[in-house]
């Protein structure tokens, strides 16, 4: 997708992508008692993303980190259109999951906005099942890096 519609679409998205990250954080931080590094970054090149990052308190050592990403086809050689997917990392870069609405259908992409604020929403109201991937990734983690002591 051309550069301008693709950052119109993206600056649409992107309150509601912090509400999707906001959400996340807070099931992340019941689960695991992890707290973000920074608040959400945008990052990316050909595709924009929002990224977090957890820390065990009182460490700067990152432990998890979740990137909500605005999938062009474009520049994965799929034709045209725009998704949104998560991708979660663990502790040391480990690759936990990642979720693609919608993928392997012929609906995987879409230019249509409010189908892509549908599936902002989706991921939203799962929230606890991404935080449960990085509660499990830090209960196999725990002896890997001892938590700091005062």
């Amino acid at each position: 997708m051309d550069v301008a519609p693709y950052t119109a679409i993206w600056n649409h998205l992107q309150p509601t992508m912090i509400a999707v990250l906001d959400s996340i954080e807070q099931q992340v931080g019941a689960r695991t008692g992890l707290v973000p590094i920074a608040a959400p970054v945008k990052g990316g090149d050909e595709e924009f993303k929002l990224s977090i990052n957890w820390k065990r308190p009182g460490d700067d050592q990152f432990m998890a980190g979740l990137d909500i990403v605005l999938a062009d086809a474009d520049a994965r050689g799929e034709g045209g259109g725009l998704n949104v997917m998560i991708e979660i990392q663990g502790y040391g870069g480990r690759f936990l999951g990642a979720y693609i609405p919608e993928n392997y259908t012929d609906d995987v992409f879409t230019e249509d906005v409010e189908v892509l604020e549908s599936r902002l929403e989706e991921i939203k109201r799962e929230a606890s099942e991404f935080a449960d991937l990085v509660a499990q990734h830090l209960s196999d983690t725990q002896n890997a890096r001892p938590s700091p002591r005062g």
